[in-house]
This record gives structure tokens, C-alpha cells and sequence, in this order.
């Protein structure tokens, strides 16, 4: 132990490229390591990604479905006006035809036409 520790030039050197190497390998090893990881988690990432389009167009639908709904709302209402006003109509008619044909069925003509009367009152006219 009475010797001096001493270093040349050349051992510096060693030292120094020894480190270097030793942080090149590291980083290097690193690298491979963060590659691999991530080609391991890329099937997830693009399933995730594809999860969330589908979600959004999915939720665009809904948006449509509900707009459209209102619509479908409103025309079988009026589809059941309509029928409503048919049957009243061809029940009338009904009764014009048995009047003419036999003479009789007043009875039949005033009910009709009481029955057209008060559809066509409380009708409601205003659709939209």
C-alpha cells in the first residue's frame, strides 16, 4: 500500500472509452427495450383507435336517430289523421250510397254527417 496510485494518459483514455462504451450500450439496450414495448402495445393503440371511431360514428348516429325521430313523430300523427279522416269519410259516403239506393237510412245520414261535423271542428289543423 506504500505505492502511489498513478495513471498515464493511455489509462485515462481506457477509462474514458470504457464509460462511453458503457452509456452507448445502455442507451442502445434502452432503445431496443422501448421498441420492443411499443410493437407490443401497437395492436392495442390501433384497437383503441378504431374503438373510438366507431364510438364517435356511433354517437353521430344516435344524434341523426334522434333528429329523425321527431320526424317519424310527426308524420304518424299525421298518418293517423289521416286514416281517422278516411274512415269518417267512407262512412259517410257509406250512408250517401244507402240513402240513394233505398231512400231511407236518414237515420244513418245524420249520424254520418254529425260525425263529419265534429271531426272537421276539432280537427287539429296544425300539423307542424
Amino acid at each position: 500500500m506504500d505505492k502511489p496510485i498513478t495513471f498515464t494518459p493511455g489509462d485515462v483514455i481506457a477509462v474514458i472509452l470504457g464509460i462511453a462504451g458503457a452509456i452507448i450500450t445502455l442507451s442502445a439496450a434502452i432503445t431496443i427495450v422501448i421498441n420492443v414495448i411499443k410493437r407490443m402495445k401497437k395492436p392495442e393503440d390501433e384497437q383503441n383507435q378504431r374503438i373510438e371511431s366507431l364510438e364517435k360514428r356511433l354517437d353521430t348516429q344516435e344524434t341523426r336517430m334522434n333528429e329523425f325521430s321527431t320526424y317519424f313523430d310527426r308524420d304518424k300523427k299525421r298518418f293517423d289523421q289521416i286514416e281517422q279522416a278516411n274512415e269518417i269519410t267512407q262512412e259517410a259516403l257509406l250512408a250517401l250510397l244507402s240513402h240513394s239506393i233505398s231512400g231511407n237510412s236518414i237515420d244513418a245520414l245524420q249520424s254520418a254527417k254529425k260525425k263529419l261535423q265534429d271531426y272537421l271542428i276539432s280537427r287539429n289543423t296544425t300539423i307542424f
